[in-house]
C-alpha cells in the first residue's frame, strides 16, 4: 500500500471515529446492490456499462450539443507528486493513457461511495 493510501485510510478512520459518517439505510448486497448501482449510473451518466464510461472520454462538441448536455466537464485537481507518479505507473503498466486510468479510478471510487 502506498503512503497516499495509508494517509487516505487513516483520514477515513479518523472521520469515522469522530462520527462524521452516518448510516443512510440498510446495506445493499448482491443483486439488489447491482440493481441500485446500475440505476444510479443510468441517472448520472446515461449508461450503466462501465466500459463505455471509462472509454467515452470527452465527447465532441457536436455530440455534446446533440445530446443537449453541453461539453463534458474537465476536472482539475492538485495531487501530491507521489500520487501523480503512481497514477502514471498504473497507466503505463496497463498500456493506457493517464486520463483513462484516472476515469477508471474515479469510477471505482464512485462504486464504493455511499
Amino acid at each position: 500500500m502506498s503512503s497516499w493510501d495509508e494517509q487516505y485510510f487513516a483520514e477515513m478512520a479518523d472521520s469515522a471515529e469522530r462520527g462524521e459518517f452516518t448510516e443512510t439505510g440498510p446495506a445493499l448486497v448482491g443483486e439488489e446492490a447491482r440493481r441500485v448501482t446500475e440505476a444510479q449510473f443510468m441517472e448520472w451518466f446515461g449508461t450503466a456499462d462501465p466500459e463505455k464510461l471509462i472509454r467515452q472520454g470527452r465527447p465532441s462538441k457536436e455530440r455534446s450539443r446533440d445530446r443537449g448536455k453541453g461539453a463534458s466537464p474537465m476536472l482539475r485537481v492538485r495531487v501530491p507528486q507521489e500520487m501523480d507518479r503512481a497514477i502514471q505507473e498504473l497507466a503505463d503498466s496497463r498500456g493506457k493513457q493517464k486520463s483513462e486510468t484516472v476515469r477508471e479510478l474515479i469510477l471505482a471510487g464512485l462504486r464504493h461511495a455511499d
